[in-house]
């Protein structure tokens, strides 16, 4: 099988005027084509800052993330792009003002798929 997803020493560090976050410290995975795989951990621990790195929603602070073999920093302009382009996307789409209305509109789509 082919490396899907390679990542070397990934480290992401968030600064804040208050103090210095390490989020994540060499991490180091790979994940083959065709693999099924958890993120499972605390609150906190870094699963979702993993996830948007690997989105390209966030740039890392040192390390290498593959994808397919391409490396990942190689996307980064190609993302914000794609962002910029959803925000405008949003700010235009009207939103469900009511839950209840999405509740029962999901309940039908849920019965009509029998």
């Amino acid at each position: 099988m082919a490396t899907k997803i390679q990542i070397k020493n990934l480290r992401k560090i968030y600064d804040t005027p208050e103090r210095r976050v390490h989020a994540l410290e060499n991490i180091n995975l790979d994940v083959e084509d065709g693999e099924f795989l958890c993120l499972v951990g605390l609150s906190g621990c870094g699963k979702t800052t993993l996830l948007n790195i690997l989105a390209g929603f966030v740039e890392i602070t040192a390390g290498d993330v593959v994808m397919d073999g391409k490396p990942l920093t190689d996307d980064y302009d190609q993302v914000r792009i794609r962002l910029q382009r959803l925000r405008r996307r949003a700010s235009t789409t009207p939103i469900v003002a009511s839950t209840s209305a999405l509740i029962s509109t999901s309940a039908r789509s849920f019965r009509s798929s029998f």
